[in-house]
């Protein structure tokens, strides 16, 4: 369980989320690090999640992101870069899992503080 707070919400990932660590192309891991190493990590799973769930719209999904991502120290032009990357091509990703919402909706809980 993992729980985080962001732009005023309250975000937990319980046990049964299938995270599988920040989206970055293998051709960037040099640049920006590979999916499970670095500080972003913790704020992809949160977004991972967001995206899963559907609960919050893709745009505030995507600041928390950024947010999380300031949160946890990485610097202003790694941040931005991947911010504008999920910017730039994350709506396929958010549309996919319609299908599997409500499931997600059990895993990742969104209450406002």
């Amino acid at each position: 369980k993992e729980t985080a707070f962001s732009l005023g919400y309250r975000i937990t990932i319980n046990k049964g989320f299938d995270f599988d660590g920040a989206s970055i192309p293998k051709w960037l891991w040099s640049i920006i690090g590979s999916p499970f190493t670095g500080n972003y990590v913790r704020a992809a799973l949160f977004h991972d999640g967001l995206y899963a769930c559907c609960t919050l719209d893709r745009k505030l999904s995507d600041e928390i992101f950024l947010d999380l991502m300031k949160e946890d120290g990485v610097g202003y032009f790694k941040r931005y870069s991947m911010y504008l990357a999920v910017r730039a091509f994350g709506s396929r990703a958010y549309n996919s899992n319609q299908e599997d919402i409500p499931v997600y909706k059990e895993i990742v809980e969104i209450t406002t503080i």
